[in-house]
Order: C-alpha cells, then sequence, then structure tokens
C-alpha cells in the first residue's frame, strides 16, 4: 500500500512494497509508481497517473511491474482519492496486488485459442483445397491432352512447335500446384520407418545440395544421433526442403543455414493442442539473412500467404510443411531471434 501527495509524490509506502518491488525506501519516495513500470508500459502508467489527479477519480488498472532485479511481474494497481471538506484532492491512497500468475494463465488460454482458430482454418481451407485441386486437374487434363497431340501432329512448324511447349510448362506448372493443394489438404498416406534424427537431417542437406546456391553453407550442430523418429521419410525430406529453400531466398542466395538438435519434454500440465504428452526432439534451422517480422509470424503457415516476388514459389510450402509435421503428431514454429535471422522449429515425438 502506499499514499501519494496531490503533486502525485509518494508519501507513504508499507514494507510489503520495498520486498515485493526491491527498490529501496529513497528510490521509492523519489520515484514511485510510475518508475516501477517496465519500460513498455512507462508511458501509458504516466498518461493514467496524471489523468486520475486530474480528474480525481478512482482507478484500477494492469501494468507490468519492474522490480530491481529486472524482472517483471503484472499487477494491478488500484487507488482512491482523498479529498478535504471542500472537495479538493489531498492525494491518493493506493495498493498493488500481484495478478502474475493469472495473467500467464489468461494469455496461455487465449494463445490456445488463437491455436484452435487456427487449426480449424487450416482443416477448412484443406478440405477447400482438395476441391479446387481436383476440378482445377480435370481441366488441366483436357488441355495437356490436346496440347500433346498438337505437338505431335505439327512438330514441322516451329513457331507453333514453341507455343505448344510452353503451354505445356504453363500445364506442368499447374499440375505441381495441384499436387502441393493436395499434400496440403488430404497428405498421402505415410510410410514410416524409424531413423535416427541426425542422419536423417544430414541425408535431407545432402539431397538438397545440388537445388541451392553453392554460396550457402550448412553447419550441423552436435546431437540427434541417438534421437529415433518414426518418419515418412519422403514427406518429411519435402518439409526440410521446403525450410532450406526459404532460408536461401531469405539470404538472396548467400549465407549460412544451421541446423541444431535439442529436445523438449511435455508433460500432462503443459500438453495443449500443439504437442501430447511425451519426449520430443526439436529440429531448428537458423539461417542469417533479415529475419521474420513480428507481424507476419502469425500468417508464415497460412496457405498462399508469401512475401517473396511475383512468380517465386506458390505460397504453400510452409502450408504443406505445417500440414506433414502435424499429421506426424509434431509442430512447428517459426520465430526471429533477437541477434538476427529466422528460426523454424520441427518439433516430432521419440519413437
Amino acid at each position: 500500500m502506499w499514499v501519494a501527495g496531490a503533486n502525485g509524490e509518494w508519501i507513504h509506502f508499507n514494507r510489503a512494497w520495498i520486498r515485493f518491488t526491491g527498490q529501496s525506501p529513497e528510490s521509492t519516495a523519489r520515484h514511485g509508481l510510475v518508475a516501477s513500470a517496465d519500460p513498455h508500459d512507462g508511458n501509458r502508467v504516466q498518461d493514467v497517473f496524471d489523468r486520475i489527479l486530474r480528474e480525481k477519480e478512482p482507478y484500477t488498472f494492469e501494468y507490468r511491474l519492474r522490480r530491481v532485479d529486472g524482472s517483471f511481474r503484472w499487477v494491478q494497481a488500484t487507488g482512491a482519492p482523498i479529498l478535504d471538506p471542500n472537495g479538493e484532492l489531498l492525494g491518493y491512497l493506493g495498493s498493488c496486488i500481484d495478478i502474475h500468475e493469472s495473467k500467464a494463465s489468461e494469455d496461455s488460454h487465449l494463445a490456445l485459442q488463437r491455436q484452435l482458430v487456427q487449426a480449424q482454418k487450416m482443416e477448412s481451407l484443406g478440405q477447400f483445397s482438395v476441391r479446387i485441386a481436383h476440378d482445377l486437374n480435370n481441366v488441366l487434363s483436357v488441355i495437356r491432352g490436346h496440347l500433346q497431340l498438337l505437338e505431335r501432329v505439327r512438330e514441322d512448324h516451329d513457331r507453333f512447335h514453341q507455343s505448344a511447349s510452353m503451354a505445356l510448362v504453363g500445364c506442368e506448372q499447374g499440375s505441381q500446384l495441384i499436387q502441393d493443394l493436395l499434400r496440403f489438404g488430404s497428405p498421402a498416406t505415410s510410410e514410416r520407418k524409424c531413423t535416427d534424427a541426425r542422419s536423417f537431417v544430414q541425408h535431407a542437406i545432402d539431397f538438397v545440395r545440388n537445388l541451392i546456391d553453392k554460396n550457402i553453407t550448412f553447419h550441423l550442430g552436435a546431437g540427434g544421433d541417438r534421437d529415433q523418429i518414426l518418419i515418412d521419410v519422403n514427406q518429411m525430406q519435402q518439409v526440410f526442403t521446403n525450410l532450406f529453400i526459404n532460408a536461401q531466398h531469405a539470404m538472396n542466395g548467400s549465407g549460412n543455414i544451421h541446423v541444431s538438435f535439442a529436445h523438449r519434454t511435455v508433460t500432462a500440465e503443459q500438453s495443449s493442442n500443439e504437442l501430447a504428452p511425451g519426449s520430443y526432439v526439436e529440429i531448428a534451422v537458423l539461417d542469417d539473412g533479415p529475419g521474420i517480422p513480428a507481424e507476419n509470424l502469425s500468417r508464415v503457415f497460412e496457405p498462399f500467404y508469401t512475401t517473396k516476388s511475383v512468380g517465386i514459389g506458390t505460397g504453400l510450402g510452409l502450408a504443406v510443411a505445417y500440414t506433414i509435421v502435424k499429421n506426424h503428431g509434431g509442430w512447428i514454429e517459426a520465430s526471429s531471434p533477437r541477434d538476427g535471422g529466422a528460426k523454424l522449429s520441427v518439433i516430432l515425438p521419440l519413437a
């Protein structure tokens, strides 16, 4: 609890405040409530405090209180004005209640709700993609058949032959898009086998070397050799090929791709829509490109969402990767570390 004067300066505070914040009595008396706020909330707390001194009204608001040791806690600040018989403001009596645990639980609940909405959206888009893919495939089959016939009949006419060939290339690109749609909407039946994570990743790197620029250098971290995972090798190869090619694009064809291994254990209390209780290996792919803007992180796995230039990719690579990993009982997440780059983590259950 604390008491502030009409000018906002603190004139009394109890020992509980000193213990909770770690501040000295001198520092508390000099700076008060606003100085205890986390830098992200400081201006907002100052605005609230200025307003309540001006309006002489009771208040309740939440903010992040920063302790002397640098840690922060969510608190609920509540206060009421102290008025003289003429209604003039003498000061404020207030208190701060620690609500950090309930706030964390609330944030976790909101995160689960967002994940559920995302999963439902992806499922609906998957069903929609399958319908589009089948209809588009029927149209392309007719076009391709006639073009192949024309190509055979008029091979002596160079310009006609060239146009027919270009049209067939377009059909092949459309067919690739259809295959991506089908993999996203209704993944093929898996043929899974047990392999160690490190051997698989090494194979994935060897496979993709001829597909990406020679100025890309891979760095394979320690670990993973004793982590057995049950996977469809071809499907998971597609996941990591997408991740490596995306990293190449992010670095404009030159840079480093770091692959690391870590263990993750999910308890019954920690389980969610993402991961069931159990033991997992996290395979992280980190590039040294510019990273992913914060406003894009929640959208990178959405079908057809891309920040690449027109003509580069279909916007389905990470959506397909998301679907494949989820069907393996795992999870995939994106982040941008503070020291730069984009990090895509594939989390797979240990066999």
